[in-house]
């Protein structure tokens, strides 16, 4: 009897030891690994295999700094598994900045193996559409869901990737016990929304035990369970610790520390600050934004705070639209409430794109004086984007061009039709295709005060000495309001 069960314990250990657990491993796809060598040359791709042993096939060109170009005309342009390396749970891309703004990588998923990337495009062939990532927006996407292949392109026009990773998920046999694994979260992670934290308890291991920690205290610990699956929302500095134990062994996983953040912020320098690190992340202003300018058929709407930090809202409607009751003007506000993403308009001007504006308020003429333009120079346009700024002294060359000390800027609005005067224009600094722009709010003409002059009459001499008398005229100035004279004699 007791070699029996010691046969079978042997039996069970054996079985224990080969019970199979996932892991992830990341091919990172780049130009190099594809077949196209020749910028803006498309060629096929086919058998690249990287790290976890998946085949890739393709259609793609390569650009000029060297980034994976694909396009969406030809209908055969893309990258795809023809080969699986096990259950693909995400994509990350690293954008090369040649890429326009908006553009849209599509990620597919499908359990039979595709052939080419012609696929993609094909109603019977292309799979299960996973979602997408956006330049300007998004660089990853977690996959839900099994899927053993994957595919990638561009929805409309073309796009340039630096590089490509898809993380795969591998089954392995395990053979002994493992720590647990706590995800959901990075270990240094900051966050401005609701997470998920999660450990799963090992193949091999009876049980685990797990404490977590909110600020130095102790807000979710259990010493016997099968797993932990927690949403965490309040904003504090999180420890989470682990164990897994079968029995005899134990088995502890490092420390994992994270925190949450509030995504409220007081000022657009705060927003600026945090936002471009967090694009995914709806931020509320707790604050009051100043309006600086909003044209009626523009969809922009241009705010200050009370620091008078400029920002620009690219909003989904115009301005007469937005605000039915009246478009805001310089001095109005909008009040705390107003929520939104960070975007960076062709990598030069930084947005925020709104779920949520709040009414405008008409302002108060005692503690939200309409703003005064910054004065700048033409040169300094660049560096003063959305800034409500006045540039003196200059002369338009044309409907849509001033000119002033040698220096040139691009004007978005009415000129006057005197090109041959001199404005003080005020406006806000913009970009728009590849230009920096003001958008024209004011132009004012500049009154030139001309020199004045003398004139003296009289009876002369031989030696044009006058004779008994002179009589001295002084000629008033063009546009002078008030002339001084003095008269010396001897």
């Amino acid at each position: 009897m007791k070699k029996f069960l010691s046969l079978f314990c042997l039996i069970a250990i054996a079985w224990l030891c080969n019970v199979a657990h996932a892991e992830t491993v990341d091919d990172v796809i780049t130009a190099s690994n594809l077949a196209a060598q020749t910028v803006n040359t498309y060629e096929n791709s086919s058998n690249v295999t990287l790290t976890s042993g998946a085949t890739y096939a393709g259609n793609s060109s390569i650009s000029d700094a060297g980034a994976i170009q694909l396009r969406s005309k030809n209908s055969n342009s893309g990258i795809v598994s023809t080969a699986s390396a096990g259950k693909v749970k995400k994509v990350v891309v690293e954008w090369n900045s040649a890429t326009t703004n908006g553009r849209v990588l599509d990620v597919y998923g499908n359990n039979s193996a595709y052939t080419a990337a012609s696929d993609l495009y094909s109603t019977t062939k292309k799979g299960t559409k996973l979602g997408s990532i956006t330049y300007g927006t998004s660089t990853e996407l977690e996959i839900t869901g099994d899927y053993e292949y994957i595919g990638l392109r561009s929805n409309n026009g073309a796009m340039y990737l630096t590089s490509i990773t898809i993380t795969w998920e591998k089954e392995v046999e395990a053979t002994e016990l493992t720590a647990p694994v706590i995800s959901g979260v990075e270990n240094g992670g900051v966050y401005y929304k609701t997470v998920t934290v999660k450990i799963e308890k090992p193949k091999l291991a009876k049980s685990i035990a797990y404490d977590v920690k909110k600020d130095g205290a102790s807000v979710y610990s259990s010493t016997e369970a099968k797993s932990f699956n927690q949403e965490i929302a309040e904003p504090g500095t999180y420890t989470v610790s682990a164990s897994a134990t079968d029995g005899t062994n134990t088995l502890k996983a490092d420390d994992l520390t994270f925190t949450i953040k509030s995504n409220k912020v007081t000022s657009i320098a705060e927003f600026l600050a945090i936002a471009p690190n967090h694009q995914d992340i709806d931020f509320v202003f707790d604050c009051n934004l100043i309006v600086t300018y909003a044209k009626t058929d523009s969809k922009n709407l241009y705010v200050r705070d009370a620091a008078g930090a400029p920002l620009l809202i690219f909003m989904s409607k115009t301005a007469k639209d937005q605000f039915p009751y009246g478009v805001p003007g310089n001095g109005d506000y909008l009040e705390p409430g107003v929520t939104g993403k960070y975007q960076l308009y062709s990598n030069t001007i930084q947005e925020l794109i709104p779920t949520k504006l709040t009414d405008a308020i008409a302002g108060n003429n005692d503690t939200r004086a309409a703003a005064e333009p910054k004065v700048i120079k033409i040169g300094d346009a660049a560096a003063n984007m959305s800034q409500y700024v006045q540039i003196q002294h200059v002369t338009f060359t044309s409907d849509t061009e001033i000119k002033c000390e040698g220096s040139t800027l691009t004007v978005y609005g009415t000129a006057p039709d005197d090109k041959t005067a001199q404005y003080t224009v005020t406006g806000v600094i913009s970009y728009y295709k590849n230009d920096v722009q003001i958008v024209l709010i004011d132009a004012k003409e500049e009154k030139v005060l001309g020199t004045p002059s003398i004139e003296v009459t009289g009876d002369t001499n031989a030696t044009d000495s006058y004779l008994d008398q002179a009589t001295l005229t002084f000629v008033y100035p063009a546009n002078a309001t008030s002339m001084e004279y003095v008269v010396k004699k001897g």
